[in-house]
């Protein structure tokens, strides 16, 4: 009697146990301002209409990383290679219309000694392994639209019920006006309102390397009183369609950031945002 009673009262804790774990599967996710969000749609195939998006953390993580240094931003924390299987399937790695991208802005709060509009784009490197042309940045108000337009995808993925495979990812449908694939389509012609060309800052899936490795800069368009400027690149992005790891290496020297103004600038979070936008909490 009394080892039934046991067993009983073990399977219990564990039933509790399981639960409890569940509900700690999936959970809100909070996106801070100035936080990248990694995205994924198709246009066609499995999953076509639906974003895979993943909240990479905040752009002075990236900015401040010690050169070389490599940062795993795959699993539980991350990209889960679960997460693009189930919304993507299987043969996610062979879908030509899968593209992924990261972006991130700053219309209201400086990160990291970074002006205001400052924008952080994925930049494709055309020939996988060839390291391409920065983006161009510009003034602030040439890019403040552009940054606005990343601060409505981090709004986006703001609140989002995560998946239970990452508790920093969600799958949000497409169509949604603060969806990744929709700002990044925000004006005519132009990727989340700034950069020219359709799908400019996003790499498709099967563009690889001999090891299939999906790679894209990480470009830092600081503002400044130049109307053209080279942006920053703070790193590379490595997409492994093998395995669905993703990682980012710091760029192998520092790179300074010459900035004007910067001691003016304060951390004033969301609350100047757009008044009929939601304010990240």
């Amino acid at each position: 009697m009394m080892k039934r009673l046991l067993t009983t009262a073990l399977v219990g804790l564990a039933g509790a146990a399981l639960s409890v774990s569940t509900a700690n599967a999936q959970s809100k996710i909070n996106v801070s301002a100035g936080d990248l969000v990694l995205g994924f749609f198709a246009t066609s195939g499995t999953g076509a209409g639906q974003d895979l998006e993943v909240d990479l953390g905040n752009a002075e993580k990236y900015i401040t990383a010690t050169p070389g240094q490599v940062i795993n931003l795959s699993g539980s924390t991350g990209l889960a290679l679960a997460d693009i299987t189930a919304t993507y399937g299987t043969g996610w790695a062979s879908n030509s219309t899968l593209e992924w991208g990261v972006i991130a802005g700053n219309t209201v709060t400086a990160i990291a000694g970074a002006t205001i509009d400052s924008i952080w784009a994925s930049d494709p490197e055309t020939t996988p392994g060839t390291v391409s042309t920065p983006w161009v940045a510009s003034t602030r108000s040439f890019q403040a639209n552009g940054s606005s337009e990343a601060l409505t995808a981090e709004i986006g993925l703001n609140g989002a019920t995560s998946t239970g495979n990452s508790s920093e990812a969600a799958v949000i449908n497409g169509a949604i006006g603060d969806s990744y694939q929709a700002t990044d389509n925000a004006s005519a012609g132009a990727s989340f309102d700034y950069f020219n060309g359709n799908f400019a800052v996003d790499n498709p899936v099967t563009n690889v390397t001999s090891s299939k490795n999906s790679l894209s800069q990480l470009d830092a368009l600081y503002t400044s009183t130049a109307v053209n400027h080279n942006a920053v690149v703070l790193g590379t992005f490595d997409l492994n369609t093998t395995t669905g790891t993703f990682t980012f290496t710091a760029v192998p020297e520092p790179s300074s950031i010459g900035l004007t103004g910067v001691g003016f600038l304060s951390l004033i979070g969301f609350v100047a945002l757009r008044r009929r936008r939601s304010v990240i909490a």
